[in-house]
């Protein structure tokens, strides 16, 4: 699956455990291609992490109608709403 990892104020050695599976393309940007486990671990290892910083995943999703999900953690979470099968983001 493809995803997409964005992060703010995270630990250095969380970075450096994300630049292991993905591609750092901007600061903070990831992307790259990774099983559903690793990106499932992943996440839980930035949600632990996160504390004043903020992080957003964006995974390919076949099961939805979008075809990807979304994941958001730390101080700028955002909520995912579905609405008919479609994510929308709330406030």
């Amino acid at each position: 699956m493809f995803a997409v990892v964005s992060v703010v104020a995270l630990p250095d050695h969380v970075c450096g455990y994300i630049s292991r599976f993905l591609t750092e393309a901007h600061v903070g940007l990831y992307a790259g291609v990774l099983s559903r486990r690793v990106a499932d671990e992943m996440w839980e290892r930035i949600v632990s992490a996160v504390h004043e910083g903020s992080a957003v995943m964006v995974c390919s999703d076949p099961t939805v109608e979008q075809g990807f999900t979304i994941r958001t953690a730390g101080r700028e979470k955002r909520s995912v709403v579905d609405c008919d099968g479609i994510a929308l983001i709330g406030a």
